[in-house]
């Protein structure tokens, strides 16, 4: 990338399996995930794949970069994409004259920005014009349609798993009762996968559209059925979920479903390449599942190449430091230190450079203690840890460490 942003040269190798993106607001993290996005927009319209419909105006109808994302003072911005020794290149002039190349067919890629749902264009998969359809046929699916178009809601992740349900069901009844509509099955392991590798200790089972209540009544406000699964033996429905458990599922469910439009249900899950893009992929989750949603994507799709960016220490800490890249100043560095299995604390300080604790007051009490007990001055360094202790209770780390060195220096 060149002359993008605050970007002046930035080259960057992407693992095969996962590169993780981090930095201070500003560093660029977004920006290279638009990169990225904006060069394989590049390989479709290239390959054409689609062209500019009635009503979109921009070269990318669902996503572009405005002319202000060239780099102040150059004179143009460049972007260039090797993906299995092939290229893709998307230039940006600063009076708006874009241009595009690409000599590889198009990958199958899935993209989610940092407000999910939001209402920016390239967001929506499903905003591409629909002259893709007629390009082409069959695999457009895959990047067009609109059910669990990533960024989107969970009401069209139900939507499309009722359809196929009910016609799963029918061909049941009619035809033939062990019938099961492909699709769809791969859909449920992948969900009950990704369910597993999150809560490990949680049994979870049979995924399905309940169209009644225990008592039989219709579910109130929804007489076509709720998407439900068990769990520890206890039927939950999706609609009961947080806002963030709900996205993470929607989102495994869609890219089951699109890796079986694009390369045929019965292609092993180890041979069906996809590249997915998130940006800020902790978002929304409590911090339980912001460690393990990146090993639990990868165990799920072997075949899946996750570029991600994260302000999370949690995820962070649950990846090998070979997958970590620091953004700073606009150029890009290798972390640094072991991350893997890392407490998220010791995390915040080697590798975001932020002090653990947010209480500054606390952090030059605990500085004073430690310097008293440098300067052999016992008795007040005990007087200050006792206040601490009232403070931050004798369980804190740091209140236990002092503790346990005063009393080994007056032994």
């Amino acid at each position: 990338m060149r002359d993008i942003g605050g970007f002046e040269t930035l080259d960057l190798e992407l693992d095969e399996r996962l590169t993780l993106l981090t930095g201070v607001n500003g560093s660029g993290k977004s920006t290279v995930i638009e990169a990225l996005l904006l060069s394989l927009c590049s390989i479709l319209r290239s390959q054409g794949w689609f062209e500019t419909a009635p009503g979109y105006d921009a070269p990318f109808p669902y996503f572009h970069w405005s002319p202000e994302k060239v780099r102040v003072g150059a004179e143009s911005g460049l972007v260039r994409l090797a993906l299995d020794g092939s290229t893709a290149q998307f230039a940006l002039w600063p009076e708006g004259r874009t241009e595009h190349t690409a000599t590889m067919p198009p990958p199958l890629f899935l993209h989610l920005g940092a407000t999910r749902g939001g209402e920016r264009a390239y967001e929506r998969l499903h905003l591409m014009p629909s002259t893709l359809a007629a390009t082409a046929p069959g695999r457009a699916r895959a990047l067009t349609s609109r059910v669990g178009a990533p960024g989107g809601d969970m009401h069209t992740v139900v939507e499309w798993f009722r359809r196929e349900e009910n016609i799963e069901n029918e061909m049941r009844l009619q035809h033939d009762r062990d019938h099961r509509r492909p699709e769809l099955e791969v859909v449920r392991k992948a969900l009950l996968s990704v369910l597993t590798e999150l809560e490990p200790s949680v049994a979870y089972s049979n995924p399905r559209i309940s169209r009644a209540m225990p008592n039989g009544d219709p579910w109130p406000d929804d007489p076509e059925g709720r998407l439900v699964f068990d769990r520890n033996g206890v039927t939950l429905a999706f609609s009961q979920l947080s806002d963030g458990e709900a996205q993470v599922l929607a989102t495994v469910m869609d890219i089951a479903r699109r890796i079986c439009i694009w390369w045929g249900p019965d292609r092993p899950m180890t041979e069906a390449s996809a590249i997915l893009l998130v940006d800020e992929v902790e978002l929304h989750l409590h911090p339980g599942w912001q460690g393990r949603i990146l090993p639990a994507l990868l165990t799920t799709f072997p075949a899946l190449q996750i570029v991600a960016t994260t302000h999370s220490p949690r995820v962070v800490g649950s990846v090998d430091a070979a997958h970590v890249r620091v953004l700073r100043d606009f150029t890009d560095h290798p972390v640094g230190t072991v991350t893997l299995g890392r407490d998220a604390n010791s995390l915040l300080e080697d590798v975001f450079d932020v002090d653990d604790r947010s209480d500054r007051a606390t952090v030059r009490a605990l500085d004073e203690v430690a310097h008293l007990i440098e300067d052999d001055r016992l008795d007040e360094a005990r007087a200050g840890l006792a206040r601490l202790r009232e403070r931050l209770t004798a369980s804190d780390p740091d209140v236990s460490r002092l503790d346990g060195l005063i009393e080994f220096l007056s032994a």
